[in-house]
């Protein structure tokens, strides 16, 4: 009986570490030193087609948003937002995304919170494929911290240069999920 619990505490602990690993992307913390950030890896967090452009892009969506956390020592926190938009004219639809411009986080309890792009975001073109894409950054402060590790997303509203988009959130547990494996990561590294 004693073998397998110690056997399940193993593994439990293998499973922990792996599943450590896997959430994140990039890491430069070093403990010695105090510096350094780490980023999770990016997972899809939105898509995004307008009916009438469903039969013109039957193999993708029009928009996709990818997001990912990142943690610089000193206690700061980003919200990392990858845009990909199939559309030549994403330009002059969208825009670009402005330096301070507001990012609503929209909550389940419809409760909401905003964060703020830390620079500039214009498209880049990807030729090859035909894709503008986007990086924006969003700071969190420390009250949004709170709030961001618990809270279950619904929506988010984006501003551009051009206007607001709101986008569903298929993945709401997003961000506990990313806040849980950096804090865990930091935990063990430190």
């Amino acid at each position: 009986m004693m073998n397998r619990i110690v056997c399940l505490c193993f593994l439990c602990v293998c499973l922990n570490a792996q599943a450590q690993e896997n959430c994140i992307q990039f890491s430069s913390l070093n403990k010695y030193e105090k510096t350094g950030y780490v980023d999770t890896k990016p997972e899809p967090l939105f898509f995004f087609t307008p009916p009438e452009m469903r039969q013109y892009l039957s193999k993708r969506d029009a928009v996709i948003g990818e997001a990912f956390l990142t943690y610089a020592t000193g206690g700061h926190y980003f919200f990392n937002l990858n845009i990909a938009i199939s559309l030549l004219n994403a330009e002059e639809i969208y825009g670009f995304l402005p330096k301070g411009a507001a990012l609503w986080i929209i909550f389940l309890d419809g409760k909401e919170t905003r964060l703020y792009n830390f620079k500039e975001a214009k498209g880049k073109l990807n030729t090859k494929e035909g894709i503008f894409n986007y990086k924006a950054q969003y700071s969190i402060s420390g009250a949004q911290l709170k709030w961001l590790q618990k809270k279950p997303i619904d929506k988010i509203k984006i501003t551009w240069s051009s206007g607001y988009e709101t986008y569903e959130i298929y993945n709401v547990d997003f961000l506990i999920n990313h806040f849980n494996c950096l804090k865990q990561y930091i935990n063990d590294t430190h």
